[in-house]
């Protein structure tokens, strides 16, 4: 029996539709062939929308470069650094699809999925299988509190297809939590005192604190995977990330909730027992994946205005050709060797290449 809440407003039951004539199991396999990578749930001007997730490897390390299109290194591009600077992280490519940005970098309209604007019908079939079978994917802490926020309010009517969306999405069994947070909310959230933060910041602090006891509310929940980062040219190192993970632990102890999180590499010369899941310290009650970082970044010079730099964070060996015919794990373990002997080996990479802080318009 369906645990989903049900729609009061009239649907019609398209009896003389073949497709609706073909069994349950036939039709999610359809729906999984055209949502392979599951669905974006996210909030504009207090609605929530579906739209479809585009990207197939977002847990990778891509280092921006692939974002841009114009062959011309030598010529500003807008869309390569607004790109760059998108709050969706490795799912940038979906917020355009969901957004259908224009070549001036601004959305042109909000948009569900055309599959879910040709019948009502149509539109639960496609809901219910997106919360019993794919992943749900969250890229903003609004969005993600408006929907735990729902959760807790469930009501087992609605009278509309928008109220019905919101309402279902709750019930996921497959969330994905993907935050490229600013850096200044990343060090709000270290600590929850921290009361020389602005208010939006503090705001945010806020939603993140209490999202482990809400989704602990998850009923449906088995899957909780989460992608981190912040949106500065700094390593991820300086943010203490076992402090922003902290209230993770309160999940752990749900056994049926297999928990992941994505993060990426440490730094040898920054990374210490007390802010970082090292290697050498205990296995966390979560699995851990590491990542290469981005490093390309769009950072503002003022007036609106935005110059691309190449940022290098931990590993820098793979700028050097002499070590292409190394493996990516033999490069790290060598360089962390180095670092770990005392040298600097940004800086003499640095001397070989002509610099890694390279500037591009």
């Amino acid at each position: 029996m369906s645990t989903h809440p049900t729609l009061q407003a009239p649907v019609n039951p398209q009896l003389e539709s073949k497709f609706f004539s073909a069994p349950l199991e036939i039709r999610q396999e359809i729906y999984g062939y055209l949502i392979p990578y599951g669905v974006h749930a996210y909030l504009r001007q207090g609605k929530l929308y579906l739209s479809a997730c585009v990207e197939s490897c977002a847990n990778g390390g891509l280092f921006g470069a692939e974002r841009r299109e114009s062959s011309d290194w030598r010529a500003s591009d807008p869309v390569w650094q607004r790109r760059l600077r998108s709050s969706w992280g490795p799912h940038w490519k979906c917020e355009e699809v969901a957004l259908r940005m224009n070549h001036n970098c601004e959305a042109v309209s909000d948009t569900d999925m055309a599959m879910l604007r040709a019948c009502r019908r149509k539109y639960m079939d496609i809901v219910n299988f997106t919360v019993d079978m794919a992943a749900v994917h969250v890229t903003d802490l609004d969005t993600l509190d408006y929907l735990l926020q729902r959760a807790q309010k469930a009501s087992s009517e609605t009278s509309t297809v928008s109220e019905y969306l919101a309402t279902v999405v709750p019930h996921v069994q497959n969330l994905s939590i993907v935050l490229r947070l600013p850096l200044t909310i990343c060090k709000v959230l270290e600590s929850a005192n921290d009361h020389c933060s602005s208010t939006s910041s503090l705001t945010n602090a806020t939603a993140w604190l209490r999202l482990c006891p809400a989704i602990a509310g998850l009923k449906r929940l088995q899957r909780l995977h989460i992608w981190l980062d912040h949106d500065d040219k700094s390593s991820w190192s300086v943010v203490n990330e076992r402090a922003i993970l902290s209230p993770l632990n309160e999940l752990t102890s749900i056994s049926s909730l297999n928990i992941s999180v994505n993060l990426p590499k440490l730094h040898p010369r920054y990374e210490t027992p007390e802010s970082h899941f090292m290697r050498e310290c205990p296995t966390p009650p979560f699995a851990i994946e590491r990542r290469l970082r981005q490093r390309h970044h769009a950072v503002d010079v003022g007036e609106g205005q935005f110059v691309v730099r190449y940022q290098v964070d931990f590993p820098y060996l793979y700028d050097l050709s002499d070590y292409e015919d190394m493996s990516e794990d033999e490069a790290e373990e060598m360089e962390r060797t180095m670092w770990k002997n005392g040298v600097d080996v940004k800086a003499e990479v640095g001397k070989i290449v002509g610099g890694l802080d390279a500037v591009a318009p």
